[in-house]
């Protein structure tokens, strides 16, 4: 059992509480909070963390952790020069080695910056490292193999008959669905609708009718998308989704950026969850999301960094942030508030990946997934301390990390992992990968994003 003493619960939404008092974590769950606990029973490890300021974990609505090796190896192309050029054959050039270092890679940036459980889209080959990685480092998360079985310009390698790819898309499901103590759950991951044929998508329906895998893709992310879908068969994405009866709790649609009225309803109706990626969509051009509509019609809504590659940072300081600058452009200021990011963020993400019973907010009986970081003073000193948060936070924040009340970081140290090890593993894995597609490799060592060894707090931090 574990006492966090001296803390600022932040209890988010719906009463967007917060006290000073203790928590306490027995088994992996919160078993108490409150301001006036009874004293710790015999055995109980009690650490005072000195005012910190305790959320829950966040959660990654969408991200691939496949991609985390090729940060800054595409930059300013839209996305379907992005994905035929350059992420399509960085993927097919993976190998376990170099898929096992970038997800190893991304979870420490993860970790360091205070995600707690992800929805994750592998690539097509080698999912199963990605769930180990997780297993091992201590994140909780949802993970499928990416299926493709048609699509223009994607390499042989990424390419599989339908029955090859929906067959091991299986095995993988039923071999990690409950790992980790259940901390790690299977998805069924078609890419989108440009890589996956009409017969894959009908035994996907099947699969999740059967099992009650979640169902995560992308969709609505560009015009292109949108134009070649109709082209191909006759409607847009979420159109298709909706004649197919795959629209659902159970689905998980990333971007939704290009939609209209009737789409927002056919969401709202369904309850299906999105995932909105602001800094993803910016950085290719994709396009401005509504969220604001999409909340206000009732639509559960996540966020998620998307990849590296797309948006050079694992960080959901960041993703809060960018979600409000881009909702003041694109709705006006106030359509989005710091309140909405944090929920996003927490237990927007935890609707997202299905896991809202769980995870997302600080109550009794929830899985102990929280962080805590160094304060700026007493909340009550501050108009707002969400605000505070959203507008003012990043990774080097992050004190302290739980998922499933065991600790997986604390003051820049990863118990059990060594930072530098696993940096140099993943530069020489780059290394090799560029050199088996035939690309110049960078003399540049691989960029880590915004990983943190030290735990030296901000200055003034200490409250």
């Amino acid at each position: 059992m574990l006492r966090l003493k001296n803390i600022h619960i932040f209890h988010l939404s719906p009463t967007w509480e917060v006290i000073h008092g203790d928590l306490e974590i027995d088994a992996g769950r919160i078993s108490a909070i409150g301001s006036h606990l009874p004293e710790p029973g015999p055995g109980t490890e009690v650490m005072d963390l000195e005012g910190a300021w305790v959320l829950p974990g966040f959660v990654q609505s969408h991200i691939h952790l496949c991609q985390t090796l090729f940060r800054g190896m595409a930059e300013d192309l839209p996305l379907h020069h992005w994905l035929k050029n350059r992420i399509w054959p960085l993927e097919a050039a993976h190998t376990e080695a170099s898929l096992e270092a970038s997800a190893r890679l991304g979870a420490l940036e993860l970790i360091s910056s205070g995600t707690t459980a992800v929805l994750d889209m592998g690539t097509v080959h080698h999912t199963e490292r990605i769930g180990l990685v997780l297993e091992e480092m201590g994140l909780s998360g949802v993970i499928g193999k990416a299926l493709m079985d048609t699509g223009e310009g994607v390499p042989e390698g990424l390419i599989e008959t339908t029955d090859a790819a929906i067959s091991s898309a299986v095995e993988i499901g039923k071999a990690w669905d409950g790992r980790g103590n259940g901390t790690i759950r299977a998805s069924l991951a078609p890419r989108f609708i440009l890589s996956v044929s009409r017969k894959a998508w009908k035994r996907i329906g099947e699969i999740q009718e059967g099992r009650g895998w979640r169902i995560h893709t992308h969709a609505c992310e560009t015009p292109w998308e949108n134009k070649t879908s109709r082209k191909m068969i006759g409607r847009t994405p979420i159109a298709y989704f909706e004649s197919r009866g795959l629209l659902g709790t159970g689905m998980t649609l990333a971007h939704v950026i290009w939609i209209g009225r009737r789409e927002v309803e056919w969401l709202a109706a369904s309850g299906t969850r999105v995932a909105h990626c602001p800094s993803s969509n910016l950085k290719l051009g994709s396009g401005l999301a509504d969220i604001g509509t999409l909340r206000s019609a009732g639509v559960a809504v996540g966020l998620g960094c998307d990849g590296a590659a797309c948006s050079n940072s694992l960080n959901m300081f960041e993703e809060m942030r960018r979600s409000l600058l881009v909702s003041s452009i694109r709705s006006g200021p106030g359509v989005l508030t710091a309140r909405h990011a944090l929920e996003m963020a927490t237990l927007g993400g935890a609707r997202a990946l299905g896991w809202d019973d769980e995870i997302g907010r600080l109550e009794e009986g929830r899985r102990a997934d929280l962080i805590a970081l160094w304060p700026w003073g007493d909340p009550s000193d501050h108009t707002d301390p969400h605000d505070v948060i959203v507008q003012e936070g990043d990774p080097l924040r992050v004190r302290q990390v739980y998922m499933a009340g065991r600790r997986i970081y604390c003051e820049g140290e990863y118990p059990g992992f060594n930072p530098a090890d696993i940096i140099g593993k993943a530069d020489e894995e780059r290394r090799a990968l560029l050199q088996r597609l035939g690309w110049k490799p960078s003399s540049i060592p691989v960029r880590t994003g915004g990983i943190h060894y030290r735990g030296d707090p901000p200055a003034g931090a200490r409250g």
